[in-house]
């Protein structure tokens, strides 16, 4: 009768548990798979973050822009994804490349970072994170932000152009 008893206390503390696991689980699914939601991503929320959103040209795509600041201030990291259009789904496999422009000059190209400045970035999920969107603003004032998509889902496409502009 003691190893029953033993047992049933066993039980009541995972039971008791289960209700925090269920919600820390939900809670973390919900980060992981929510893309965007009206004017905020839950996947890329930061304390800092501000998401633009834009469509290409030729609406093909809606482009999502995030610069997060790094700890030097001028070091501004961002994070790139792409939906398909009007709406809020992920578009796999985009070709594209992230390009920023000051006072008409191209100061900063993604592709330039991987060694291979003709060849475009390639986003398996839909969406991009990785330190080639680093860029150190050395220079306040208004910047643009160029991201030409050239192909979908393994097809090329005539080049399409989302832009944005921010001030440093």
């Amino acid at each position: 009768m003691n190893l029953f008893e033993n047992n049933n206390n066993n039980l009541k503390c995972v039971v008791g548990f289960v209700p925090i696991i269920i919600i820390s689980v939900s809670i973390t699914m919900m980060i992981i798979f929510s893309a965007h939601n009206g004017g905020s991503i839950v996947a890329y929320a930061t304390s800092n973050s501000t998401v633009l959103r834009s469509s290409t040209n030729a609406s093909s795509l809606d482009v999502l822009l995030v610069p997060l600041s790094n700890v030097s201030r001028e070091e501004i990291h961002f994070k790139v994804g792409f939906l398909q259009p009007n709406t809020n789904e992920l578009q796999r496999h985009v070709d594209f490349n992230f390009i920023i422009i000051k006072d008409g000059k191209e100061v900063f190209r993604a592709s330039n970072q991987t060694g291979q400045p003709n060849i475009p970035l390639h986003s398996i999920p839909g969406t991009m994170d990785i330190p080639l969107f680093t860029y150190d603003f050395l220079k306040s004032g208004e910047y643009i932000i160029k991201i030409p998509v050239v192909g979908i889902l393994f097809n090329p496409i005539i080049p399409e152009m989302a832009e944005f502009r921010i001030r440093y």
